[in-house]
Formats: C-alpha cells, sequence, structure tokens
C-alpha cells in the first residue's frame, strides 16, 4: 500500500453526498445495469401490507415503505461501487498517524474452520467469480486492528476515506450479470433480473452495519447437515444480511407488476435460500446450544486522527 500527504489527506473530510457513485472504472454495460437497477428502484409503488411492514421494522425505516425509504437506506450505507478489476493493492492508501476507534479491543469473533475434502472435478466445472462484496468494511475493519485511516483512490484519482464502515465501499464483479445467474436470461436488464440484483445490494449494505462484535455482521460457518455445511454462508442473528436481502426481496416481489409469474417463482426461491442461512439456534465455542438473537445496528466511526510529523510521502 502506498503512503499519503497527511496535507493532502486532510482535505478529504467534507460532506458526503447522498447518492451511490459508480467508479469510472466500472464496464459501461455494468454500470448501465447498475443505473437501471436504481431507476427501477425509483418506480416501484409498495402496498405496505404486513409484509412490507416487516421489511420496514428489520430496516428501521422512519414512515411507510417506499421506493425513496430504501433508496435513502441504500445511500446512508453504500459510497462508492468498483469493480473487481481495481487494483486495490495499488489503490489503498495509508495516511501518515494514528487513528483511534471506538471499542478498541473488541472485533467480531469468525467461527474455526475445518478443512473441507477437496471435490473432484470432471474438468467441466466453471471457476469461482465475484458477485458482490462489502470490501470497504474489511478495510475499515484492517484499519482498527492497525490503528491507522485507510483511503481509496478511485480510477479517476478522487479519494475515499475509510472513516466508517458506512463509507460503503461495495465491489461487483461479472458474477453478478453472468446470463446462468439471472432470473430471466433473455435480456440483462429486465426487472426480474433487477429485483434479484438490488436483493444482493441489501445484502451487502448490511455488512456496513455493526459495531464491536457485530462489527460487519460477519456470516458464520453453517453447521453439518446444512446445505451450505463449512461454509462462511449462515448468519447466527436474525436481522444480518441474509435476513434483509431476503425479506427486502419478498417486497420487491410484491411491487413488480412487470415481473412474470415464472420469474416470481424463481424469485421466491432465491427468497428461500437466502432464509434457509438464517441459524435460529446454533451451537457456541462451548457446544452449547444458543438462540438467535436480533444484533445491534450502530454503526462505528473513527474517532481522532493524529498526523505524524516528516515527509509528507514516505
Amino acid at each position: 500500500m502506498r503512503y499519503l500527504s497527511a496535507l493532502l489527506f486532510g482535505a478529504l473530510v467534507s460532506v458526503q453526498s447522498l447518492a451511490i457513485e459508480l467508479d469510472s472504472g466500472i464496464p459501461d454495460d455494468q454500470a448501465r445495469s447498475l443505473e437501471s437497477d436504481q431507476a427501477y428502484l425509483k418506480k416501484l409503488q409498495f402496498q405496505n401490507g404486513p409484509n412490507d411492514e416487516v421489511t420496514r421494522k428489520l430496516l428501521g425505516l422512519k414512515g411507510g415503505l417506499s421506493a425513496q425509504s430504501l433508496q435513502e437506506w441504500l445511500d446512508a450505507r453504500v459510497k462508492l461501487v468498483i469493480s473487481e478489476k481495481m487494483d486495490l493493492e495499488a489503490a489503498i492508501m495509508v495516511a501518515p498517524g494514528v487513528a483511534s476507534y471506538p471499542e478498541p479491543k473488541s472485533f467480531p469473533k469468525p467461527d474455526a474452520t475445518k478443512p473441507r475434502p477437496k471435490e473432484q472435478s470432471n474438468g467441466s466445472a466453471s471457476e469461482p467469480v465475484l458477485i458482490m462484496s462489502n470490501t470497504g468494511t474489511a478495510l475499515y475493519m484492517m484499519a482498527k486492528q492497525n490503528r491507522i485511516l485507510l483511503a481509496l483512490k478511485k480510477t479517476d484519482g478522487d479519494l475515499l476515506p475509510i472513516f466508517s464502515p458506512r463509507e460503503g465501499m461495495i465491489q461487483i464483479g461479472k458474477g453478478l450479470f453472468l446470463e446462468r445467474f439471472r432470473v430471466s436470461p433473455s435480456a440483462q436488464n429486465l426487472p426480474a433480473n433487477a429485483l434479484s440484483r438490488l436483493s444482493t445490494l441489501f445484502h451487502e449494505s448490511r455488512h456496513s452495519d455493526g459495531h464491536g462484535a457485530t462489527l460487519g455482521f460477519m456470516h458464520a460457518i453453517c453447521p453439518e447437515g446444512h446445505a451450505y455445511a463449512g461454509y462462511p454462508a449462515c448468519d447466527k442473528n436474525l436481522n444480518g444480511p441474509y435476513t434483509v436481502g431476503a425479506q427486502t426481496l419478498n417486497s420487491l416481489i410484491a411491487a413488480c407488476g412487470e415481473c412474470t409469474t415464472k420469474e416470481k417463482t424463481t424469485l421466491k426461491m432465491i427468497e428461500a435460500d437466502s432464509r434457509s442461512r438464517v441459524l435460529s439456534t446454533f451451537r457456541d465455542a462451548e457446544g452449547r446450544v444458543q438462540k438467535a438473537v436480533s444484533w445491534s445496528d450502530r454503526p462505528e466511526r473513527m474517532i481522532s486522527f493524529a498526523r505524524t510529523k516528516g515527509n509528507d510521502l514516505e
């Protein structure tokens, strides 16, 4: 990682826009799809029935569920979307100095992982692809652990300092747009495909929440017997990313007048898969059965930053 001038870094503190910015390095076709998704969300009309009320309470929305309240929820947690092609090693910069963070000794405790047997391949399996990842929260956690302040240099040269997970840097990959992952394969920007991508965005946005032990709403290892046993693809809470993605998708489906019955059925299957990853009970590190509860979604933010004296660039 490169070091950045303290003087330049100090000039970065400014009022944040509530609009989600797309980094200029995102391929044009992907950017158009993301813009189309946001435009479609703004068109949706919600009935505010019982399921919509569940969504409203889960997200802590004021007033009724609406396209505007959902967009504002996203805007509070996502500031920048970047491409998987961005060279993060070159783009991440460190400000010379020492940062102070809340709950400095409190971090999430990831589940212990067990080695999984290697799966046999007949040569036809597809290579793993990135769909979407909340990279900003991972960078904030790294900065907190090392008591430093990090920033991302965007493709156009502007800088995004990571003062909080709520700076919301989301990285997207080609998996988000691949035909084999679409609800309706015929066209990338059909409403049903937009809803699927939006539900993923809501899921990843939840990772911008939490503090101390709940920082980032980290996933848990799915237990033996689960369809995703051994993978970090489950939640040990009732209001985490998989719940947010599923419940938001439930409301989006109900509001989608253009979606066909077949498309809604496929979207419901995606919703059901997400709900299956929410563990109502789980075993703790001592092997005791625990009931899942809702975690605190109060976010963290860096408290202060003391610059070091000396050379501006190292």
